[in-house]
């Protein structure tokens, strides 16, 4: 019974030498996780990261200053506290944990640094993804991934978090056809072959499903025949191109 554990372990803490408490709670991990609990309920988190690293459960105590660190409302002490977690985590390296708080305090950082940037959008404390679409509409030329050095870079942000290339192109793609950026849609999949020497169509997501998704967005016919062209199978493009209603792709 979790109540019964925590009122012994309550009692032991308020009537022994907190040495003897250490020794005593160390061999009992249901102990331990029912008091860290009870620390964590009522907002004694040093106290229980304490426990926890005394203990030698250094990761556990670090994610649980994370958890609260990431609902602090306050942004600017929440990415100075979130440096500091950042150098004491070096001390228990962990590698996935130490990713995690890396990428977190990098966008934050930018986010503050950039805000104003974004204009009449504000990208504060949104998700890697949501900033990657409004960077989206802010790039100048897609046919050129180096065009600009800015942190902004779409394709910058992608390299920064990791973020997939199907995840990247259905972002690109749904932000550049809401704002009728029907040029950047097409340079955003000619890629340059080193091979061929020349641009060829590459794309991540589904052809189809971007087909369909362009003409819900309400592409030119010009863009839909571009895409179009792609689908090798002629009876599956012939589909395709009567769905979206591509005269030139049916007659071709």
């Amino acid at each position: 019974n979790g109540d019964a554990i925590l009122r012994v372990v309550l009692f032991l803490k308020n009537t022994l030498k907190p040495a003897l408490f250490m020794k005593l709670i160390a061999n009992q991990p249901s102990a331990v996780d029912h008091y860290v609990n009870h620390l964590a309920t009522t907002m004694k988190i040093y106290e229980a990261s304490e426990i926890l690293m005394a203990l030698e459960r250094h990761h556990e105590a670090i994610l649980l200053q994370f958890k609260v660190i990431v609902q602090s409302k306050n942004v600017i002490q929440k990415l100075e506290k979130l440096k500091v977690l950042q150098e004491n985590l070096t001390k228990t390296p962990n590698n996935f944990l130490g990713t995690q708080i890396k990428n977190y305090t990098t966008l934050l950082e930018m986010q503050i640094n950039e805000r104003l940037y974004f204009q009449p959008h504000d990208i504060l404390e949104k998700s890697v993804l949501e900033t990657l679409y409004y960077a989206c509409e802010k790039f100048p030329r897609f046919s050129d991934p180096t065009s600009t050095s800015s942190l902004t870079n779409p394709f910058k942000i992608c390299e920064d978090f990791n973020i997939a290339p199907a995840q990247f192109d259905w972002v690109a793609l749904n932000q550049r056809a809401r704002t009728q950026a029907w040029k950047d849609i097409e340079d955003l999949f000619k890629k340059k072959s080193l091979v061929l020497k020349k641009k060829t169509f590459v794309i991540s997501i589904p052809l189809e499903i971007a087909i369909l998704r362009l003409y819900q967005l309400k592409a030119p016919q010009a863009v839909l025949n571009s895409f179009l062209q792609h689908v090798e199978d002629p009876e599956r493009r012939l589909m395709l191109s009567k769905k979206v209603g591509a005269i030139h792709s049916i007659i071709d």
